[in-house]
C-alpha cells in the first residue's frame, strides 16, 4: 500500500450476518459443555420416568405392565423429540433476539483501510482503531472478520465488495498490517 492510499468498503449487515459471526465466535468445547449440561441431566430424568412411569400409567389407566411400558417408553420418546426440537430452535434464534432494527448493528457503515489503521463510519458514529488494536483475522468462505475483542469483530461479508479486485485488495492491506501473531485465518 502506497503512502495515502486508502480502501472504502460499504456494509450493510443483516440479522442472519450477525448469527453466523455469533456461531463461529462460539468454540466447540462450549457447544460440549452445552450439550453434556442438557444431556446428562435429561437422560437421569429420562430414566427416572421411564422407571417410574410404568406402575403409574397400569395403576392410573389400568392397563397391563407390558403395555404401560410401550405408552411410557412413547411419551419419553416425545418428550425428547420436543425437547431437541425447541433446543434448535432456540439456539437458532438465540443470537438474533437481541438486535434493534434501527440500532447499530444493522445500519449500513463505511469501513476504510489505511496505514493508520481501520476507520468505521456510520450514521453519527466514527471509530478508529490502529493496526495494533485488532487481535486477529479470519477469513471464510463469505465473510471477512477483524476482531477488535475476542467476542466483537468487524464483518465484512464478500457480497459487500464492488469487484473481486476490492476483495484481494482488502485482504492484502489486512495481511500487511496485522502483527504475526494475529495472521489472516481461513
Amino acid at each position: 500500500m502506497s503512502e495515502g492510499d486508502t480502501l472504502v468498503v460499504h456494509v450493510q449487515n443483516t440479522v442472519e450476518d450477525f448469527s453466523k459471526f455469533c456461531q463461529n465466535v462460539q468454540s466447540v468445547k462450549l457447544q460440549r459443555a452445552y450439550f453434556f449440561t442438557f444431556l446428562i441431566p435429561l437422560l437421569v430424568v429420562g430414566f427416572i420416568f421411564f422407571r417410574a412411569a410404568p406402575d403409574w400409567i397400569s395403576y392410573r389407566f389400568e392397563l397391563s405392565n407390558e403395555q404401560a411400558q410401550v405408552a411410557s417408553l412413547v411419551g419419553l420418546f416425545t418428550g425428547l423429540f420436543g425437547l431437541l426440537i425447541s433446543l434448535n430452535f432456540l439456539k437458532n434464534r438465540a443470537h438474533t433476539g437481541s438486535l434493534d432494527p434501527n440500532g447499530a448493528f444493522l445500519q449500513p457503515f463505511s469501513l476504510t483501510l489505511s496505514d493508520e489503521g481501520v476507520r468505521m463510519e456510520s450514521r453519527g458514529t466514527r471509530i478508529e482503531i490502529v493496526w495494533s488494536a485488532i487481535l486477529r483475522a479470519q477469513e471464510t468462505s463469505t465473510s471477512f472478520f477483524l476482531y477488535v475483542d475476542r467476542a466483537m469483530a468487524y464483518i465484512v461479508r464478500r457480497r459487500d465488495f464492488v469487484s473481486q479486485a476490492q476483495e484481494e485488495k482488502f485482504a492484502e492491506i489486512v495481511r500487511a498490517h496485522l502483527v504475526p501473531e494475529a495472521p489472516v485465518r481461513n
